[in-house]
C-alpha cells in the first residue's frame, strides 16, 4: 500500500496511530514522501520519535515499512523512488520533477538557485545527468528553502498562500502541468514506466490521457481527500481513505477508483536515491 504527505506535527491533533488502520491493511506500508515535518529545527527531536513510533506501529502490525524522503523531510531517508514490475511501475514523491520543486513558495528562486548550483557541481550536462543527480539537487534545494524559512521565520503554508494571490494561480498552474512534468521525469530516467505513482502537489489525481498514466495520492492535510495505491499480486489498484473518528481507513470493500491488471505489480525492482543521508 502506498500514501503520501501526512505531514505529521503539522497539526497538534494529527498522530501515527491515525495511520493503524492503514498499517492493518497491508503487509508492505510505502510512504511516498512527507511523512513528517522533519526539516524544520524546532521539531527536530519530536520528528525523530515519530519515525520511531512509525517503526513501532510496523513491528505491532507485522507490516514492513518503507520511508521515501520528500521536501519536507530530505533526511528521513536516502531513498527516493522504488519500482515494481521490471520498472514499470515507480513510485517517487514528486518534488524531483520541478527546479524550483515547488513554484508557489515563497523561496522559490533560492530553491531554483540552489538546483542549479548543485547541477554545476556535479560536472555533468543535462545529457549525462542520473537519477542520483537529480535527487542530490532535489535534495540541496529541499534544505536552502528550509534554511531560508528559519532564516526569515516566513513559511510557506495555505495561511500564508492566501496573503498572496498570484500564488494561488501558480498552484492551479502546476495542478495542470504536473502529470506532464511527471512523464518528463520518467521519460529521462525511467523510460520503461507504464505508471507513476507520486504525492507532493496535494491534488489527488489520476491522468490516463497518455502513458505512463500518472497517479497522485493526494495529501492527509488541505485539502484533505488522501488516497491509496494497492498493489497486489498482477493487480493495481487506486482506494479512497475515509476518516473516521481521528483514524483513515482503506475503503477496501468499495469500487476502487482505477483497478488494472499488470503483470509483476507488487514484485519490488530496485531502489534508487541519494548515495547517503548526511
Amino acid at each position: 500500500m502506498i500514501i503520501s504527505d501526512v505531514h505529521l506535527l503539522r497539526t497538534p491533533k494529527a498522530g501515527v496511530e491515525m495511520l493503524s488502520s492503514v498499517f492493518e491493511g497491508c503487509d508492505h506500508l510505502i510512504v511516498n514522501g512527507d511523512l513528517v515535518e522533519y526539516n524544520k529545527n524546532d521539531l527536530g527531536d519530536d520528528a525523530r520519535r515519530v519515525v520511531e513510533e512509525m517503526h513501532n506501529l510496523a513491528e505491532r502490525t507485522g507490516t514492513r515499512l518503507s520511508l521515501l524522503a520528500g521536501n519536507h523531510d530530505h533526511d528521513i531517508s536516502s531513498e527516493r523512488a522504488i519500482t515494481f514490475a521490471d520498472r514499470r511501475i515507480v513510485v517517487t514523491h514528486g518534488d524531483a520533477f520541478h527546479t524550483m520543486i515547488a513554484p508557489w513558495a515563497r523561496h522559490a528562486k533560492l530553491i531554483r538557485e540552489a538546483w542549479t548550483d548543485t547541477r554545476r557541481s556535479q560536472n555533468t550536462n543535462d545529457d549525462e545527468e542520473t537519477i542520483e543527480n537529480r535527487f542530490d539537487a532535489t535534495r540541496q534545494a529541499s534544505i536552502a528553502e528550509w534554511r531560508a524559512e528559519e532564516r526569515t521565520g516566513v513559511y510557506t503554508n495555505w495561511r500564508t498562500m492566501l496573503t498572496r494571490p498570484r500564488v494561488i494561480w501558480r498552484v492551479l498552474r502546476y495542478w495542470r502541468e504536473s502529470p506532464e512534468l511527471a512523464r518528463r521525469f520518467m521519460t529521462r530516467f525511467y523510460p520503461e514506466a507504464t505508471h507513476a505513482i507520486t504525492g507532493h502537489s496535494h491534488r489527488q489525481s489520476i491522468d490516463r490521457r497518455r502513458v505512463p498514466t500518472v497517479i497522485n495520492t493526494g495529501a492527509f492535510t488541505f485539502p484533505g481527500k488522501p488516497r491509496c495505491v494497492v498493489l497486489d499480486g498482477d493487480e493495481l489498484q487506486v482506494v479512497r481513505l475515509r476518516r473516521i473518528g481521528l483514524t483513515w481507513v482503506p475503503d477496501l470493500r468499495e469500487r476502487p477508483l482505477l483497478q488494472e491488471t499488470i503483470e509483476g505489480a507488487s514484485t519490488e525492482s530496485g531502489r534508487q536515491g541519494i548515495s547517503q543521508v548526511i
